[in-house]
């Protein structure tokens, strides 16, 4: 009898979702930051504030 299990529905597989999205995210911001979109753009693009995009171009050493 085979076990059926929902992965959707997992804990670890959501985090990992998550994780994934977020990691897209950023590479977003930061190739569009490259290519000369301005900041206020990218938030509105991505939905992250303007603080957060900054402080991550920062880590970055891209500002």
């Amino acid at each position: 009898m085979p076990i059926m299990i929902d992965i959707e529905s997992d804990g670890l597989y959501l985090k990992g979702i998550s994780q994934g999205l977020s990691q897209a995210k950023i590479e977003m911001v930061i190739k569009g930051f490259q290519s000369g979109i301005s900041i206020d753009l990218l938030s509105k693009i991505s939905g992250l504030p303007t603080e957060e995009i900054s402080a991550l171009l920062k880590t970055n050493n891209l500002l």
